[in-house]
C-alpha cells in the first residue's frame, strides 16, 4: 500500500474546494448565539430594554428578596416564577418588539426588541 503525502500546496487545494463546497453551509444564523443578562434587582430589570438577534438568549437573575417573573404581554413566553437566586433563561426565536412585566408586580416592565440580520 503506497503512503498518501501531503504537502502544503495539496493540502491549500483541499482547504480551498472544501471551503467552496461548505461556505453555503455556513450562515450567519450558524454564528454562536450571545447570551443576554438582565438582573431583577430593587423591583426593576436592569438593563430595562435591550436588543438582540434572533437565537439569542436572554438570563434573568432575581436579586431580590421577593419573588418575580419575566412574562411577555403577548404571553409568547414566561420565565415562571423566580425566587431569589433564580435563574430563567428564553431564546428568542422570532423578531419584534417584545414588551414583558413582572406578574406579580406589573409596575416592573421590560421590552426586548429582536432584530432580524439582514441577507
Amino acid at each position: 500500500m503506497k503512503a498518501l503525502k501531503l504537502n502544503y500546496r495539496s493540502f491549500a487545494v483541499f482547504a480551498l474546494v472544501a471551503g467552496i463546497f461548505l461556505s453555503p453551509l455556513l450562515t450567519a444564523s450558524d454564528a454562536a448565539a450571545e447570551v443576554f443578562e438582565v438582573e431583577i434587582k430593587g423591583f426593576a430589570f436592569h438593563p430595562a430594554k435591550l436588543s438582540v438577534k434572533p437565537g439569542d438568549v436572554i438570563r434573568w437573575v432575581n436579586k431580590d428578596i421577593a419573588p418575580h417573573t419575566a412574562t411577555s404581554d403577548d404571553g409568547s413566553w414566561d420565565s415562571g416564577e423566580l425566587s431569589n437566586g433564580g435563574v430563567a433563561e428564553i431564546e428568542m426565536t422570532k423578531a419584534g418588539v417584545f414588551s414583558y412585566l413582572c406578574i406579580y408586580h406589573p409596575a416592573m416592565k421590560g421590552e426586548i426588541t429582536v432584530v432580524a440580520e439582514e441577507m
